[in-house]
């Protein structure tokens, strides 16, 4: 039987193990000893990528992630393995000016199973008594219920280049300049190419950090020291080191990822386990994985709190204690679980049902909505000229909307219509191009364009024509009232797929 691995659980290979009490340590009951693994040198899988990280969810998916309930305290248990400060990378996705890209190594070694099973004479004894008491629980406290019998472990690097743009409209130029530089130090041949240098040439205000995540390797190996010391911006360096780092990590030291089990009775004239294991095993990685979902939550609803304190957005009145108050909540039903799985592992026959936990979803109901407001109507004037001979005032009149953009990360759509019709429609990620300062000029999007061609009289044209086709007021206020017919919005459709509609006022009745 396959088991996924926890933290916390001493295993080895060839000794006892006891689901229903996975943290204790059966070698030192000196029963049986650490069997040899099937091969000294198992084979390795190193695998490479890099990925741009949007969020912190995001970012555990990337990462291995473990559930810790050893009793840190309430929630705060949900963590990425190492000596990393959780809390710190949660920070990092907390602003929206952030760019986040990663360099991950994974090392993932071949199933190690357990070959031949080192019985001590004090073992022996003890199986030969329970063999004929049948006294189930006396051998599941000394030696375990079952027997671990492989081992398969996975190793992770993950190198965090974080990127705090001037102004959100360099975010996409940062991407950019992000992708370029790793697709020259993926070229053969390359020497080096600069990370930051490359970001630098598109936001010469940028700021940047590195971050070494980790499971497997300590954080003062010499790989690593040398990944955020050495010219940390290095693409093609950094690329070198982490192969170096990934191919150091050793079998014995890499970190467990599952591991197989047999029930000692199937080795064993020994009793069997009088519940089901599997569905045990099943039952609390159920309950984990409901305790996982609680802690997503928690941390979403813990940043709404910190990201009002900071004043990147506004909560509702009262809005603080209701969070605080479904935190609570969730404290609550983390431990709840907790209990239970205690509660399962104990008395697995007299499981009776799941605690009922309410996860909410969605955190805008909670926020003062402020997407931003529509400031003008900009125009220009091409062609402007006075045509003597037809006796005609001629030129080309534009029209275009400007708005003022706030929280774009919670927008996940912009659009604009005339007359209920879609002008144009673009994602947040769009948005955050063409933002500057919080100012979005529509300009290269759309405009309201007007052809001029008007009679004026030859014999004025020095008084009257040729002043006024040079004045581009007169050719903007003498055009805006072909836009009366228009009727205009723009459209939010916000992170949750809601959708809101701002109408505003045409050009019609702005002075030029």
């Amino acid at each position: 039987m396959i088991f996924q691995y926890e933290s916390g659980m001493p295993l080895h290979l060839g000794v006892g193990w006891d689901p229903q009490n996975p943290e204790s340590n059966k070698l030192i009951m000196g029963y049986l000893r650490p069997a040899e693994p099937s091969t000294k040198t198992p084979a390795a899988t190193d695998n490479f990528s890099t990925s741009f990280i949007d969020n912190f969810s995001q970012l555990e998916e990337t990462m291995s992630r473990s559930l810790d309930v050893s009793g840190k305290g309430k929630v705060g248990v949900f963590k990425a393995e190492g000596k990393a400060s959780y809390s710190s990378t949660r920070a990092h996705f907390r602003s929206n000016s952030n760019v986040v890209w990663a360099i991950s190594g994974k090392r993932t070694y071949d199933v190690v199973s357990a070959f031949g099973l080192e019985i001590t004479e004090r073992g022996q004894e003890l199986i030969d008594e329970i063999s004929q008491s049948g006294d189930f629980e006396g051998m599941q406290r000394k030696i375990g219920s079952h027997i671990v019998t492989s081992l398969t472990k996975e190793a992770e690097i993950h190198v965090l280049y974080i990127f705090t743009a001037s102004d959100t409209s360099k975010m996409e130029q940062i991407k950019s300049a992000i992708s370029a530089a790793a697709s020259y130090g993926s070229a053969s041949g390359q020497a080096s190419v600069s990370i930051f240098k490359e970001v630098k040439k598109k936001d010469s205000n940028v700021q940047f950090s590195v971050k070494v995540l980790h499971r497997g390797i300590d954080d003062e190996d010499d790989s690593l020291s040398q990944l955020v010391a050495e010219a940390p911006g290095d693409i093609v360096k950094a690329r070198q080191l982490m192969s170096s780092a990934i191919s150091q990590i050793s079998w014995e030291d890499a970190p467990i990822k599952e591991f197989a089990a047999e029930p000692l009775a199937s080795i064993f004239p020994l009793p069997h386990p009088d519940y089901d294991v599997d569905l045990l095993m099943s039952r609390v990685s159920r309950m984990r994985t409901t305790q996982s979902r609680i802690v997503d939550r928690y941390l979403e609803l813990d940043d709404l709190i910190e990201r009002d304190a900071r004043s990147n957005i506004e909560l509702k009145t009262g809005a603080i204690a209701a969070i605080r108050e479904e935190m609570e909540y969730l404290d609550d039903r983390f431990l709840e679980i907790d209990g239970t799985i205690k509660g399962i592992l104990q008395t697995p026959k007299e499981f009776t049902q799941y605690p009922d936990v309410s996860i909410s979803s969605g955190r805008l109901h909670w926020i003062t909505l402020d997407f931003g407001a529509f400031l003008s109507w900009e125009s220009e004037v091409t062609g402007n000229t006075y045509n003597n001979h037809s006796e005609r005032i001629q030129g080309k009149v534009t029209f275009w909307p400007k708005f003022l953009i706030k929280n774009p990360d919670l927008i996940k759509r912009f659009e604009l219509k005339r007359n209920n019709s879609v002008l144009f429609s673009i994602s947040t990620g769009e948005l955050n191009g063409k933002l500057h300062s919080g100012n979005f000029d529509t300009y290269e999007l759309f405009k309201s364009t007007h052809q001029v061609n008007e009679y004026c009289w030859r014999g004025n044209w020095g008084e009257v024509c040729a002043p006024r086709a040079q004045n581009t007021s007169w050719y903007k206020n003498h055009t805006k009232q072909n836009e009366k017919s228009y009727s205009y919005q723009f459209v939010i459709v916000d992170a949750e797929n809601n959708v809101h509609s701002f109408p505003f006022n045409n050009a019609s009745i702005q002075a030029f």
